[in-house]
């Protein structure tokens, strides 16, 4: 299957699986409440962490703590589909896709992201930060302009069409697709295999966010 010429399907059945997408201001309470006072979370809301003089270490510790904790519901996701077997290939990269898609959200809020709302825009949004996640091969310089652009949903969409937006999706699909296929050969050694395949995928997606925290430190 050709998995960049059918990138957007893909990407519009991840962003509407349940669970997806996460709320800024509920998300950003929730995790902050448990290490400051009620006045730097609610400007932390307004504003960003950074500005509410939230420390470094704290947000770090939070996305750490977020990274790992989706990694593990992709290990359990992962286990449950490769178990049952009813989901297909498409199916696999749309669940993986929407496990990213989520933790993209919340390590951009706690990094200084406006909210990810639902429109024309956010599949640019998304596709941006996924092409840092996979490693995206342009020039640096380029990609942070343009990625300071993906932290509010005003992109620059002709900049994203022409420049950016066809590399990433073809980056993104070859990294996805060459995983999916390292985990079919899994998959054929029974029980173990479906296992095996687990831990790996969520290794992957482990290697990966932390990519993208390394690169929002960098940004913020």
């Amino acid at each position: 299957m050709d998995f960049a010429r059918n990138y957007s399907l893909i990407l519009r059945m991840a962003l509407q699986m349940e669970g997806i997408q996460v709320k800024r201001e509920v998300f950003l309470r929730e995790v902050l409440g448990k290490y400051c006072n009620e006045d730097k979370v609610n400007l932390a809301i307004q504003r960003t962490p950074v500005d509410a003089e939230i420390l470094n270490i704290i947000i770090d510790l939070i996305a750490d703590h977020v990274i790992q904790e989706e990694a593990e519901k992709v290990a359990k996701g992962s286990l449950v589909t490769g178990c049952l077997g009813t989901v297909g290939v498409v199916g696999e990269l749309a669940q993986f896709l929407g496990f990213s898609l989520r933790v993209i959200q919340k390590l951009v809020y706690l990094y200084g992201g406006d909210e990810f709302t639902l429109n024309a825009e956010v599949e640019d949004r998304f596709t941006c930060f996924l092409g840092i996640m996979f490693g995206i091969n342009i020039k640096i310089t380029e990609f942070k302009s343009f990625a300071k652009y993906a932290l509010t949903p005003r992109i620059e969409q002709q900049l994203c069409q022409q420049v950016l937006y066809a590399p990433i999706i073809k980056q993104v699909t070859y990294q996805m697709g060459k995983k999916l296929t390292k985990k079919g050969l899994y998959k054929l050694i029974p029980l173990g295999g479906i296992y095996l395949s687990s831990k790996l995928n969520a290794g992957y997606f482990l290697y990966r966010a932390e990519e993208l925290q390394k690169f929002l430190q960098e940004l913020s």
